[in-house]
């Protein structure tokens, strides 16, 4: 991955009620199929789908794809990203089957 993300807790800290973010709860319990979105360069926001998750010593890291085409940042669709429940700044749960 070329860009940086955005650590969303620090921007909802600074502009709490115009950056709204989803529970800390709900950020550290994403799953294998579940999309987040976060904010690369300070410029887009784009969804990743989640392909892998990993949990040691109470962390929580994602690795995922990029599935979204991108207008402004230098990246592609598919395009690798690893990222924590802080780069999160909305979700939307995998249907069920």
């Amino acid at each position: 991955m070329k860009c940086k993300l955005l650590n969303g807790e620090e921007r909802h800290r600074k502009c709490p009620d115009t950056f709204w973010i989803p529970s800390r709860r709900v950020r550290r319990s994403l799953r294998v199929g579940d999309h987040a979105k976060c904010v690369f360069d300070d410029k887009e926001r784009m969804w990743v789908l989640i392909k892998r998750v990993v949990r040691k010593n109470g962390r929580v890291r994602y690795h995922g794809e990029l599935d979204n085409c991108p207008v402004v940042v230098d990246m592609r669709v598919m395009d690798k990203v690893s990222f924590g429940p802080e780069n999160v700044i909305q979700y939307i749960r995998r249907k069920k089957k």
